[in-house]
């Protein structure tokens, strides 16, 4: 029963941070890396706690593969890590409130 609770409140909290960022499509936060996968990077928006993926396939700048014993992507061209832990601009592409996700891409460094 305490399990079930504690679900709930999880997926409920998980609710109302999804909804709360709706209307912040395209808007950019700071955030920092709290996962890292062969889908991509998860990321903890600093300001609100919610969390949302930056999917690998999205990130066009280089081809980043898993360095999973270090915790981290890198890029095989530029060499560009990031790493779990990391400080991350990012900037929401989309949130799904039925699956209860968002997408979120890196803010590109100005050259």
């Amino acid at each position: 029963m305490e399990r079930k609770a504690a679900t709930a409140e999880r997926e409920s909290i998980k609710y109302k941070q999804i909804e709360y960022m709706l209307d912040k499509v395209g808007q950019q936060f700071t955030g920092k890396i709290s996962g890292v996968s062969k889908w991509g990077l998860f990321v903890e928006i600093t300001e609100v706690k919610s969390e949302g993926l930056i999917p690998l396939q999205s990130m066009k700048d280089d081809f980043y593969y898993l360095d999973e014993d270090n915790y981290r992507i890198v890029g095989r061209r530029y060499k560009n890590e990031y790493a779990l832990g990391d400080a991350i601009e990012v900037v929401v592409e989309k949130v799904d409130m039925l699956k209860r996700q968002m997408d979120l891409r890196v803010v590109e460094e100005e050259i």
